[in-house]
């Protein structure tokens, strides 16, 4: 008996000494705004659609930059249906959809005043975000990380079903399980790394036109590249 006892000892603890699996986990590098977002697949596996911003600078050369995470109150087949160019279809986006979370990253000597300053011109009025609620989270290499929830961009009275309400309340909850998870750095540009180097393609033009760029870049001593897409309406309209 007394060896039964020691031997069922032994096996609980080698048990309790087994780590848990940590559940694995989607990492969207989004290296514009120097943020990683490890994600659990279950906070990704939902009815509604979490959209993660591709995550920009605010304004060329302003060293502060945006990373949003919000929710939609659909699934994504549903989004990926609706008509940019359909007023209705677009008060429906708005109105589905509520912020999780934004990361704010400034640069070296940029501080929130700074922020404030240029979201306050950039929208034209004063108080777009209330400082009281951004919370610093990191800082790299002179960059500095600060998470904004705010209460008033959280408005679920647009949601067709409470089952939504019910499952962007638990993603919200969830808040600091995935900036645990998550990397942060120093910002880089997409295209720092292109700067003097020259592109070379063939296409063809909305005519079905062959074209390319020695023919393109030949006609002009500088050349700029507008880049759209077919889908975008406010693309369409310029």
């Amino acid at each position: 008996k007394a060896l039964s006892l020691v031997l069922a000892l032994l096996m609980l603890a080698a048990l309790m000494s087994v780590p848990a699996f940590a559940e694995e986990t989607m990492p969207v590098a989004l290296n514009e705004t120097g943020v990683t977002l490890n994600i659990p697949y279950s906070y990704l596996n939902t009815s509604g659609y979490v959209s993660v911003s591709d995550g920009s600078e605010l304004a060329p050369g302003v060293d502060m930059y945006c990373t949003e995470v919000n929710y939609l109150a659909m699934p994504y087949d549903a989004v990926e249906e609706l008509d940019p160019n359909s007023e209705e279809d677009m008060q429906r986006y708005f109105n589905s959809m509520a912020s999780l979370f934004v990361i704010f990253s400034l640069g070296p000597g940029k501080t929130v005043g700074d922020l404030c300053s240029y979201l306050d011109s950039a929208y034209g009025q004063e108080g777009v975000i209330d400082t009281s609620r951004l919370t610093q989270i990191a800082e790299v290499d002179g960059y500095t990380f600060y998470l904004y929830q705010d209460p008033l961009y959280q408005d679920t009275s647009g949601f067709p079903d409470p089952e939504y309400e019910a499952e962007y309340e638990e993603l919200l909850s969830r808040t600091d399980e995935i900036l645990e998870l998550s990397d942060f750095s120093r910002p880089t540009d997409h295209f720092e790394n292109m700067t003097g180097s020259g592109l070379d393609f063939v296409t063809t033009d909305l005519d079905g036109n062959m074209i390319s760029s020695k023919d393109l870049f030949a006609q002009h001593e500088v050349t700029l590249l507008n880049v759209w897409a077919s889908w975008c309406g406010p693309c369409q309209d310029e």
